[in-house]
């Protein structure tokens, strides 16, 4: 079974945090560095829970399609992107950290632990115009299925120094 859904707004990253001790309240707080962090966890839970995604203790494949916002200097006056604007968005943010924020904001939604996703395909790129909505599109697998042929699980590759020599005798 699959379900897909899309997000709206400007994908974010979960990136680093810090603690802190705060001599108030005698306890130790954990923040990460970026602020919009848990209104974006908060909307992919949500969306992810109105589309009927429920959790389950099996195998999940994910895949994430990032729409992220391009930058107003990509566009000329009309509207159009620029021909020597970049294509992809090969900066800032990176997909790993963006992955991070999405899986930990499924969890106890699509699955219980993330540990239970098996497969996950990403892109990220950029919107087509200054009107275009950001946001990411998301599809559950719920039965995921190996997509590597059968001979690449049963394949030995020789460990260096270990590759089989030729007899010359």
């Amino acid at each position: 079974m699959n379900i897909e859904f899309f997000v709206a707004g400007v994908p974010r990253t979960k990136g680093s945090s810090f603690s802190f001790y705060n001599p108030k309240t005698k306890k130790t707080v954990f923040q990460h560095d970026n602020q919009h962090l848990k209104a974006w966890q908060s909307m992919v839970s949500f969306t992810a829970r109105q589309q009927g995604c429920k959790p389950t203790l099996g195998p999940v494949a994910v895949t994430i399609l990032y729409i992220l916002p391009r930058p107003k200097g990509h566009f000329g006056s009309r509207g159009n992107v620029k021909t020597a604007s970049p294509q992809l968005p090969i900066g800032k943010p990176d997909i790993d950290k963006l992955e991070r924020a999405v899986l930990d904001s499924l969890t106890g939604v699509v699955y219980q632990d993330d540990s239970q996703v098996v497969k996950v395909s990403q892109e990220k790129i950029y919107t087509s115009s200054p009107n275009d909505q950001p946001g990411a599109r998301i599809r559950i697998s719920y039965e995921p299925q190996s997509e590597k042929p059968e001979e690449w699980h049963q394949q030995s590759i020789p460990m260096p120094g270990q590759e089989q020599v030729e007899d010359f005798s």
